[in-house]
């Protein structure tokens, strides 16, 4: 099954706009990639939106017993905002919350923030042009339990950030001299755990 991968840009949807993509036939090794316009980008049998670290914004949540059970996951939405409403800069109703990966378990989660007419915007524009999303999935998520914390390095457009994970919530900063100082670190290691992409191995 061919996927398409593209990564949405930080502006208002357009269909003048033009994004970066990836076509794979099987999942994983890139056929095709380069830069179009929305109604020139390749057909695909399954289309993934990529959203850039800098368009989102994570927080953890201790999620009540309960409120994971099928007859409840309709109200998750209103629970998350009710959840976070003191620790967001935009008001809820303007975000689009959702929970990271498959919880299934109360306790304390991930949940990761978009500007929600932002999004929407985007998939209207490709439902516009007959090429509905499938599925959307953040450039870069902590990995790990909320409650350690945790470091990855990462290269985004070309230059190494570090994404700093802890219960307080998560950081995307330049890779820089002294970027490791101004960050929280545990108090049982000099530093968090750490997971580099291959190219950042050396630098790690």
């Amino acid at each position: 099954m061919s996927t398409l991968v593209v990564c949405l840009p930080g502006g208002a949807a357009a269909a003048a706009a033009e994004c970066d993509f990836v076509l794979s036939d099987d999942g994983s090794t890139p056929r095709q990639q380069g830069r179009a316009r929305l109604a020139l980008l390749p057909r695909a049998d399954e289309r993934v939106l990529l959203l850039g670290a800098a368009m989102l914004s994570w927080q953890s949540v201790q999620l009540p017993r309960g409120s994971l059970h099928s007859g409840q996951r309709a109200r998750l939405p209103a629970l998350l905002a009710g959840l976070l409403e003191e620790r967001l800069l935009a008001e809820p109703e303007t975000l689009h919350l959702a929970l990271a990966g498959a919880a299934a378990e109360p306790g304390r989660h991930w949940v990761v923030a978009c500007d929600k007419a932002w999004l929407q915007g985007w998939l209207q524009a490709f439902e516009a042009q007959q090429l509905p999303i499938q599925r959307i999935v953040p450039e870069a998520a902590p990995t790990g339990a909320p409650t350690e914390a945790r470091l990855t390095l990462l290269d985004l457009d070309g230059s190494a950030h570090c994404l700093h994970c802890a219960a307080s919530g998560v950081l995307c900063l330049p890779f820089e001299p002294g970027t490791l100082a101004a960050l929280t670190l545990p108090a049982a290691a000099s530093t968090p755990a750490t997971d580099p992409e291959p190219a950042l191995t050396l630098l790690a």
